[in-house]
């Protein structure tokens, strides 16, 4: 076990945190192959191919990891059939993953008002038919109502919530309250930093993640991701 974190009702494993440093992250369409993992499966530390047609520009701040593993043939029954839990140690591992997001669009030089605003996923990790490696989100959810209505239309499981995140001295607090049940309250104290800033094959194995799958009606859609390595801390 490498860090400890806790959640209300849960028993927390395994949770990576980067600390307030910020990425820009460009998800779209290359032209280069996507990796299929190194040694054992694992990501590469860095992004194995270029976006070179981003679609949007993302700065995400604030962000934390926290996993949690599970039976595979649990997490399977949640991924589409052409898709497979990719495990570490036997295990499916789920990550809740809240941070602040700014999103602009290719090109443009500001961001727009309400294109900032705090997110979290659920997102699992998966093997698609041709070997490919990514992430699959199980669960999404922002404040911004234009975000949730376009990425659906994309096959992405958004949903609005009321949100914040609040840096309060040495805790990064998330709260996300629901209309109805569930919500989160996450409080996460940043600690040292990890050498290499990247981590080893474990973190790599869970934040090193260069394309997430979607559905887009029928179709199952690969989607590269193209940021610098995260520079972790435990948490």
């Amino acid at each position: 076990m490498r860090w400890r974190a806790t959640l209300p009702g849960c028993a927390a494993r395994d949770a990576s945190r980067f600390p307030n440093d910020r990425a820009g992250i460009g998800a779209g369409v290359t032209s280069e192959h996507p990796s299929r993992g190194g040694a054992a499966g694992i990501p590469p530390a860095s992004p194995p191919q270029r976006v070179r047609l981003p679609v949007n520009i993302h700065r995400w701040e604030h962000i934390s990891f926290l996993h949690w593993p599970f039976e595979p043939a649990q997490v399977a029954r949640l991924l589409p059939a052409e898709l497979t839990p990719h495990t570490w140690d036997g295990a499916a591992w789920v990550g809740v993953t809240p941070f602040f997001i700014t999103v602009r669009p290719p090109g443009m030089p500001f961001t727009p008002p309400g294109w900032a605003f705090p997110e979290t996923n659920v997102r699992t990790y998966v093997t698609g038919p041709d070997g490919r490696q990514g992430v699959w989100f199980l669960h999404m959810e922002v404040t911004a109502l234009w975000f949730v209505v376009t990425m659906r239309a994309f096959g992405l499981p958004y949903v609005r919530r009321r949100m914040s995140v609040e840096i309060l001295g040495d805790r990064n607090v998330y709260v996300s309250q629901p209309r109805d049940v569930g919500g989160h309250r996450i409080v996460v104290r940043p600690g040292d930093a990890l050498q290499p800033p990247s981590g080893g094959p474990f973190e790599r194995f869970l934040t090193a993640r260069w394309g997430a799958y979607h559905r887009r009606g029928p179709l199952l859609v690969h989607t590269p991701v193209d940021h610098p390595p995260w520079p972790l801390r435990r948490g």
